[in-house]
């Protein structure tokens, strides 16, 4: 047993030199970074100035790089949700109550009377900008049916179509 002692603390040397090394080439943020990611623009004001990683932020916001610098800011969240029914009226039914009392991937929204689980609708971070071009814009009903961040926005004249949002 005595003979193996040298290869164990070779053994022991290498395994700290390898721990430390890592961890000069993964920085903290890319071991330890929050859901979600940083939004295309910079909405409102940061709650924190000079960051470092998404750890110097509080609860769930992360440390992002604008203009500005690194500053802490609420992460970019495709959100699901209910779907708009202002102005219908369904079934008086009580299907559900929350959303648990649901299958999978459906949420208890109103039908304008009652609550049923339905299929929700996509909402992605950023806000439409008021436009009339929509030249070789593919139409849309909600978020989900756009491409990578871009929003389904009204559009004048021509409805509904994917946007880059603001």
């Amino acid at each position: 047993m005595a003979t193996h002692w040298p290869l164990i603390g070779s053994l022991f040397f290498s395994l700290c030199v390898f721990v430390h090394s890592s961890a000069l080439f993964y920085p903290k943020s890319a071991i330890d970074a929050k859901p979600g990611r940083c939004p295309k623009h910079l909405y409102g004001f940061p709650s924190r100035f000079h960051c470092n990683c998404d750890d110097d932020c509080v609860d769930d916001h992360k440390c992002c790089e604008y203009s500005c610098g690194m500053v802490c800011v609420p992460p970019a969240i495709v959100r699901l949700e209910c779907p708009n029914t202002h102005g219908s009226v369904g079934a008086c039914v009580e299907e559900c109550s929350c959303d648990n009392d649901c299958g999978s991937g459906k949420k208890c929204c109103s039908n304008g009377c009652g609550h049923v689980c339905t299929t929700p609708i996509t909402v992605k971070p950023g806000f439409c900008m008021p436009s009339i071009n929509c030249l070789g814009a593919p139409s849309c009903v909600e978020d989900g049916n756009c491409e990578g961040d871009k929003k389904c926005c009204h559009s004048l004249g021509c409805g509904m179509v994917c946007k880059e949002p603001y």
